[in-house]
């Protein structure tokens, strides 16, 4: 096991223990915390907790970890009424808002995520993605108040957790290249096309010479992004 593997599992043993006993159903997903109204399905937690802990793998390996236990709320209906979205991050809660595999497999007919039929490994991704935005906040300094390091990050992790294929599919079908540097990015930009954004961010991120030092001066704000107050988020 890889030193930054163990280091993050030792943290969420201790995110578990703070927090107070877990339900057996979530004893396979300690540092996630799952709420549901209606007794979501087994294997759809199951896929909560694979794309949960695939994003905490990946951000640890690059020195970002978990500060606190991260909160999931499964739902057939986003209760923030955005019709189009299979997760949602609240920074003011603290808390994702997810749809189930079901439901998410049933938008994706008509909205489909990257031009892709939803499966197990791009609902996980969707997981991965919201999580990476929650330990985003929670490693953020107060001077990085953009909210572009936030879909970064979180396009980023989902990208990069993909399978393979999944993800070659996807780069070849957007031809999108990789921003040259942070000042290109542009939460407009996001806004019009954030599968794009996801994809030039991805890009420039595994171009990258020092990815992990530039996740830290991301999150430190020694890297600026554009400004966009996430007190408006």
């Amino acid at each position: 096991m890889r030193p930054a593997a163990l280091s993050c599992l030792l943290l969420l043993a201790a995110i578990g223990a703070v927090a107070g006993p877990l339900r057996a159903a979530d004893a396979d997903c300690p540092a996630i915390a799952i709420d549901d109204d209606a007794g979501v399905a087994a294997d759809t937690r199951r896929l909560v907790c694979q794309g949960a802990g695939a994003a905490l793998t990946f951000l640890a390996g690059h020195g970002v970890q978990p500060q606190r236990r991260i909160r999931v709320a499964l739902r057939p209906t986003l209760r923030s009424g955005d019709t189009h979205l299979i997760g949602r991050y609240d920074r003011r809660s603290d808390r994702i808002e997810l749809l189930t595999f079901d439901a998410a497999a049933e938008l994706s007919v008509t909205d489909a995520l990257f031009g892709e039929a939803m499966d197990a490994a791009l609902y996980r991704s969707v997981v991965a993605h919201e999580v990476a935005h929650a330990i985003v906040e929670q490693n953020r300094s107060p001077a990085q108040r953009s909210r572009v390091p936030h879909e970064y990050v979180a396009y980023v992790v989902q990208l990069s957790v993909l399978p393979a294929t999944t993800r070659a599919r996807i780069l070849a079908r957007d031809d999108a290249p990789a921003y040259a540097s942070v000042d290109e990015m542009s939460w407009i930009y996001y806004l019009l096309d954030p599968g794009s954004f996801g994809v030039k961010a991805y890009r420039h991120f595994v171009g990258l010479a020092d990815p992990r030092r530039f996740l830290d001066e991301l999150l430190s704000g020694a890297i600026r992004a554009e400004s966009d107050p996430m007190d408006r988020w």
